[in-house]
């Protein structure tokens, strides 16, 4: 679990954020993010407490575009579009492996359609439906092998 953040540096202006604004934990900056007039605006930079970072653009004060992350090694683990600050559209996350964990589509920030899971080998772990966050319709489940497996 991340530690808290110890202490922001930034400017007020009228009683609202503005400019860039760096939270710390100890002496180093976790998060960056930039403010016009007290609404989060451009890339915002976070420092994971496992040395990984994710990046996703603000504009007025909404998540908008490519979601990134990747871990301490640099490797990318997770890609999500935002569009007016709800998920939107393809999501893609990976192991710590390089290699692909979950694919899916979000809707008005939910799951919708099929979703694939797979094992950190890359094969098939599940694969089946979502509306929302609900389990629908019939699944698939394969083992490690990709042999199949009750979901």
């Amino acid at each position: 679990s991340a530690s808290p953040v110890a202490r922001e540096e930034g400017t007020y202006r009228a009683g609202k954020r503005e400019g860039t604004f760096n939270e710390y934990r100890g002496d180093e900056v976790v998060r960056t993010q930039v403010y016009v007039a007290g609404k989060k605006h451009g890339l915002r930079v976070q420092r994971e407490s496992d040395g990984g970072r994710c990046e996703v653009e603000h504009v007025e004060g909404r998540q908008q575009g490519l979601d990134r992350c990747w871990n301490a090694r640099g490797t990318r683990i997770r890609e999500s579009t935002w569009v007016d600050g709800h998920l939107e559209g393809l999501h893609r996350a990976l192991h710590a492996n390089g290699k692909l964990a979950e694919t899916g589509m979000y809707r008005d920030h939910k799951k919708t359609g099929v979703w694939t899971y797979y094992h950190s080998n890359g094969k098939k772990a599940r694969e089946g439906e979502h509306d929302g966050y609900d389990e629908v319709g019939t699944w698939k489940a394969w083992d490690e092998r990709g042999r199949p497996q009750e979901p």
